[in-house]
């Protein structure tokens, strides 16, 4: 188990770290595309938090064992699996009514060059 948690406080703290940078960067950059445009990057921002504070409680468990580090532990990761699965519905669901458009515009274009031609 001190090598899962060992292994969970390394990479949780390394990849919150890089969560957080590059989602700083990247709602910058969309802030030139709006307000909008900045709304991943503070996503990401906020995934690399809970990834930060879920790999600090692991290391606080390695150093002694209490049921608050580890609570706090799956309370974080918890937060950013939710997080990343309403973001996973949402991705879903967006590719659904993209391919509905898709067909639909096919369609009516198709429907379109065939009206142009027979006149």
């Amino acid at each position: 188990m001190q090598a899962h948690l060992n292994s969970i406080a390394k990479w949780g703290k390394f990849l919150g770290y890089v969560y957080i940078v590059v989602g700083a960067i990247d709602a910058l950059f969309g802030l030139f595309a709006f307000i909008v445009g900045a709304l991943p990057g503070v996503i990401m921002i906020f995934l690399g938090i809970f990834l930060l504070r879920a790999g600090k409680e692991a290391e606080n468990l390695l150093r002694e064992y209490d049921e608050r580090p580890l609570a706090e532990l799956l309370n974080n990761f918890a937060k950013y699996l939710k997080v990343m699965g309403i973001l996973f519905i949402i991705g879903i669901v967006f590719a659904i009514i993209m391919v509905i458009f898709a067909f639909t515009g096919a369609f009516f274009f198709g429907d379109l060059l065939n009206n142009m031609n027979y006149m």
